[in-house]
């Protein structure tokens, strides 16, 4: 579905790795295979507030705040605050484009109906068409 979302825009690359890992694809495992295939390079962990707020029930959340440093994009009607599970790990919050448009929100409308047509409105159509074909978020 990344693929279709950003086909033809030269500023972005997919890297497979969290298809190729074995079991369940966890942030934090994604996040070490990372570091470990590019030891030289400085990552981030970019996220928007709305998905930060839910971080704490993720799989080893404090694991993946001592691994990497966290970037979290404002989001209409979510904190700019560090949450508190982080600890001492800052959290830098970053301005964005306030959409009122998450990945949150397009799962809970495909659920409730949503067609194509109002797909398209929050996603490139051809991942409008992927979310229908494959029945995804039902």
């Amino acid at each position: 579905m990344l693929e279709l979302a950003v086909a033809g825009e030269r500023a972005f690359c997919i890297d497979p790795i969290e298809r190729d890992l074995p079991g369940p694809g966890y942030s934090l495992h994604v996040i070490r295979a990372l570091r470990k295939r590019h030891p030289q390079a400085q990552f981030c962990f970019i996220i928007g507030a709305d998905n930060l707020s839910d971080m704490e029930n993720w799989y080893r959340p404090a694991d993946i705040v001592a691994e990497i440093p966290i970037v979290a994009g404002a989001r209409p009607g979510y904190s700019a605050e560090r949450p508190t599970w982080t600890g001492s790990r800052a959290v830098e919050f970053v301005s964005t484009d306030l959409t009122d448009v998450s990945s949150s929100e397009i799962r809970r409308r495909v659920q409730s109906g949503a067609d194509r047509d109002e797909l398209s409105a929050w996603v490139p159509e051809s991942v409008a068409d992927y979310i229908i074909r494959e029945g995804l978020y039902r």
